[in-house]
């Protein structure tokens, strides 16, 4: 019986790299503390060419790139661990809104000028499309009415980029607050190993526009200019834990510097209602990604294939994006570092991948593994078919346009909170003009009329036509 060879500090370094080039930061954090645990053991270790191959890799490890990673590894890992930590947890938090499903917590630190913000809620809809609407930044203008510009600076990766955002606050808020803005890093995070997808961001500092020079020779940070006052983000994190095929728990957490010379009860008042009222827009826009932005969403999506098949790989098959990491059972790396993790023909249909995942392995797997493969395709066909957009009859927030609109805005921001703000999803309007036709199936109240036959349960029966007719208004 052959044992398991274990992986050499070299293979450690390269799985590192591979699990960042991934997303998967807590992977390669626990693997980080795994090699640094291993160069101490290797340093004093009595066979000096183990010695010898430890101190070799800790002088490469001094070399600029390979601290960068480190420090990026650790950053990113304590930065996405503090606002899981952030979010599930209420202590030191003050609830000011709680309805429509949604909940609103704010936080401040005495003689802090920072304010921290919570809104939690389930959206009634799949993930990949809460996904797609904070993927597509610069869409955020067309639904979020206090955003005037949202753009990609630079976009370091599929899942890292440099990000401008522009703010307007609308009247009458704007009558003492200026106009904002804030550059970000912002970065994907795949934590499907705790069936948790986040985004995190914070704002761009000196070392990070340094560090994408050496890259991206052209790259800088658009200057501050005198009509926007630009906030500092310490963090800011979206959480999204997928709970079945049609629901998503959204968490969105933030932590910045407004630069605002104003009592932060009034802040805090507006922040409340702002917030959850973003929640609300994304939820509506969210459910109605079909036709949001004017079908824009969906061009998107079937134009960029790979990067939203691989979205969708990682929500349903979260083990198949780590396949090709080597684990502690290989005795070297074979992996091209920069390989995509997504199937080179990327997820077509439920049919066509199951035939080319089980045409493609040309060694049969043992009986267990290949059950278990087949239950994870039938789930995947199930999943799949339920992803798919769906339209309701649910009227979007729209942004003010006109100074009276953004006063009505405004003041159903400032609400107290007691009536209801936007319609359910779940609710669907009927024109009054336009009646929906009588099925078999509709269950209404009978109503005593002249010249029909009543069915229970059915609209009257006309005894001249045989026609179901309207029922007459009382």
């Amino acid at each position: 019986m052959s044992q398991d060879v274990p992986l050499t500090l070299n293979d450690i370094w390269t799985q590192i790299e591979q699990y960042y080039n991934l997303e998967k930061i807590f992977l390669a954090q626990e693997k980080l503390d795994e090699l640094e645990k291993r160069l101490e053991e290797d340093l004093k270790s009595e066979d000096p060419a183990v010695v010898e191959a430890a101190k070799a890799l800790s002088a490469a490890l001094e070399e600029r790139d390979a601290r960068f990673l480190i420090k990026r590894v650790k950053e990113e890992s304590k930065a996405t661990r503090e606002v899981i930590d952030l979010i599930q947890t209420n202590d030191g938090w003050n609830l000011c809104r709680s309805d429509e499903g949604i909940q609103t917590f704010y936080r401040q630190i005495p003689d802090s000028p920072t304010l921290s913000i919570k809104i939690m809620g389930v959206l009634d809809c799949p993930a990949f499309e809460v996904l797609a609407c904070v993927n597509e930044i610069d869409l955020y203008k067309t639904w979020i009415p206090t955003v005037a510009e949202s753009a990609i600076l630079l976009p370091v990766s599929d899942y890292k980029r440099i990000v401008h955002l522009k703010m307007n606050p609308p009247s009458p808020i704007s009558w003492v607050v200026s106009n904002r803005e804030m550059v970000l890093y912002g970065y994907g995070v795949d934590a499907m190993e705790e069936n948790k997808l986040l985004a995190i961001a914070r704002s761009v500092v000196p070392s990070d526009v340094e560090k994408l020079r050496e890259k991206f020779d052209d790259f800088g940070v658009p200057p501050e200019t005198p009509d926007r006052v630009r906030m500092h983000c310490h963090l800011a994190g979206l959480l999204f834990e997928p709970m079945g095929p049609t629901k998503t728990r959204v968490a969105v957490m933030s932590n910045a510097d407004p630069k605002m010379h104003l009592p932060y009860g009034i802040i805090n008042m507006a922040t409340k209602n702002v917030a959850h009222m973003m929640f609300v827009y994304l939820k509506n826009q969210a459910y109605n990604l079909k036709t949001a932005a004017n079908g824009e969403y969906l061009k998107r999506i079937n134009a960029n294939g790979g990067l939203y098949d691989n979205i969708r790989q990682r929500l349903l098959n979260p083990d198949g994006v780590i396949a090709h990491v080597a684990t502690s059972s290989s005795a070297s790396l074979k992996v091209d570092v920069h390989a995509s993790p997504v199937h080179e023909e990327g997820l077509k249909s439920s049919d066509d991948s199951s035939s080319s995942s089980s045409s493609s392995d040309p060694t049969p797997p043992e009986t267990n593994q290949k059950e278990d493969r087949v239950a994870k395709f039938k789930k995947i066909q199930a999943l799949r078919i339920q992803m798919k957009p769906k339209v309701e009859n649910v009227e979007t927030p729209s942004s003010p346009t006109s100074a009276t609109d953004e006063v009505s805005f405004i003041n159903v921001m400032i609400d107290d909170g007691d009536e209801d703000q936007s319609q359910d999803p779940e609710e669907k309007t009927n024109d009054p003009e336009e009646p929906e036709k009588a099925t078999e199936s509709e269950e209404t109240t009978p109503k005593k009329t002249s010249g029909s036959i009543m069915v229970k349960g059915k609209k009257p029966l006309d005894k001249r036509t045989k026609k179901r007719v309207s029922w007459p208004s009382e």
